[in-house]
């Protein structure tokens, strides 16, 4: 593994723009959930992604397509709706870069039985992916980040959609809050029966989230803020993270 420190993996500079002349920009992520197999834990996964990190890194110097990875351990999820042991989230710079999947596969096949012998990962979804909110405080973070996704529904257009999250980035600005979000649009692989539009991911350091939450119940820091009239979201699900590559390595 070359960086277990930063998310700054996601941050490609992919600003959230929309006007009339600019349209918002995605880049593709893919979400996998995974489980231990019998015996096996968080160690033996690491062991595995030094080998994969090497493999990237040279497969980057030969000028194929770079990957980012993170790694999110539920916290507080709901046992009844959620079973895994761990998610891992991977990201491409562009959706010219999915080449990279069967390059992978056919270059790194020893590397990928070695991840099976670790984990069972059943599920796999490709989400087109909108940075709306840049986080700033990332790089010197070795305690890893508070994620938060909640499952989301546009109750107008996806323009309303996206105003309402660029008056979210105003109040979060007014209230020093330094969080991310990105929107993941529901994607390839997502189930038949999933009912949302869209995942909110959210990522901060532990100390802004809990900060972010006590303006927000004791503070009135979001009071006249509604995003009800635009977005219909679930309730937070609750991950630690932590960044196994980055593509600004």
């Amino acid at each position: 593994m070359k960086k277990l420190i930063t998310i700054s993996f996601l941050l490609f500079s992919i600003n959230f723009v929309h006007s009339d002349d600019h349209l918002p920009q995605f880049f593709p992520m893919e979400g996998v959930q995974c489980k231990y197999n019998k015996g096996k834990d968080l160690d033996d996964l690491l062991k595995v992604v030094t080998k994969w990190n090497d493999y990237m890194d040279q497969s980057v110097e030969a000028g194929n397509p770079n990957y980012s990875a993170y790694l999110l351990t539920p916290y507080m999820i709901s046992g009844d709706e959620f079973d895994f042991d761990f998610v891992w989230l991977g990201a491409w710079e562009n959706f010219a870069s999915l080449s990279g999947i069967t390059q992978y596969l056919s270059e790194a096949s020893d590397i990928q039985k070695a991840f099976d012998k670790v984990s069972t990962c059943e599920t796999r979804q490709l989400a087109p992916t909108l940075n709306v909110r840049t986080l700033n405080e990332s790089n010197e973070n070795t305690e890893g980040n508070i994620v938060q996704i909640r499952s989301c529904k546009n109750i107008g257009t996806p323009q309303e959609t996206l105003q309402g999250y660029a008056e979210l980035s105003s109040r979060l600005d007014a209230a020093e809050a330094d969080i991310g979000i990105w929107l993941l649009v529901k994607g390839a692989g997502s189930p038949s029966n999933s009912d949302y539009d869209f995942l909110q991911m959210n990522v901060s350091t532990s100390s802004a989230w809990g900060n972010t939450l006590e303006e927000v119940w004791n503070g009135n820091a979001f009071q006249g803020m509604e995003l009800a009239d635009k977005v219909d979201c679930g309730p937070s699900r609750i991950y630690v993270g932590r960044a196994l590559r980055s593509n600004n390595n």
